[in-house]
């Protein structure tokens, strides 16, 4: 349920340094997530960076897994990667369902926003108003369709151990739903060291920027 605005503050710093930053949606497709990451692949040039948070690093794992050749650097970011499992699936069940009685701000304000960030930005209000704008811009049938990707993900712990590119793996210090510690497996399977951010959670992009897009900085140069 995010949108360009989750990485206003990498846009802005790279940007302002001469890159040509894209950022595709991530919506629902009818051929599912390598349907998705295919369509990505074809609208990007020849060569590039990527960069993905959440279920857009879900979506990078697979554009990493069909066409290695033509990333230059992978940016990973609490994200998973992971198949799909049952216990997983039926807790975003029981979220939408839950967005649907109460509507999906007061959802994001109420249940997301407290389980999303790190306890010391849960009472930002300007970062929560972000979040809910973009959960409200995206609505219930963009939330459907990224959820219906989700069932279609694979175990792409062997593209990791099979990557050449340079990958970077981080998280915030209290994601909850992608912890610290998957983070650290990724991080070797792909031989390098987990970047853990300190005072955020699932959303270090917004919640650290600054750490965030200094780390980012170091490794794409």
């Amino acid at each position: 349920m995010c949108d360009a605005r989750v990485f206003a503050p990498q846009v802005a710093h790279f940007s302002g340094g001469g890159w040509d930053v894209q950022i595709p949606a991530v919506t629902g497709h009818p051929g599912g997530i390598c349907a998705r990451a295919e369509d990505m692949l074809a609208k990007l040039p020849p060569k590039f960076a990527l960069a993905g948070l959440s279920l857009g690093g879900v979506v990078a794992l697979e554009m990493m897994r069909l066409q290695p050749e033509r990333i230059t650097h992978a940016v990973l970011l609490d994200t998973n990667d992971g198949a799909d499992s049952d216990t997983a699936r039926a807790r975003r069940e029981d979220d939408f369902r839950r967005a649907r009685d109460i509507g999906l701000e007061n959802f994001m304000l109420e249940e997301m926003i407290p389980r999303y960030l790190h306890a010391r930005n849960r009472g930002d209000e300007n970062l929560a108003r972000v979040i809910a704008a973009m959960a409200a811009d995206a609505g219930t049938e963009v939330w459907r369709g990224q959820m219906d990707l989700l069932p279609g993900r694979r175990d792409n712990r062997e593209v990791l151990k099979a990557a050449r590119m340079p990958v970077l793996v981080g998280c915030g210090e209290a994601d909850a739903l992608c912890p610290p510690q998957l983070h650290r497996q990724m991080a070797a399977a792909a031989r390098t060291t987990a970047r853990i951010f300190k005072g955020s959670g699932h959303l270090p992009v917004l919640e650290n920027p600054r750490e965030v897009t200094a780390a980012m900085a170091e490794f794409l140069a």
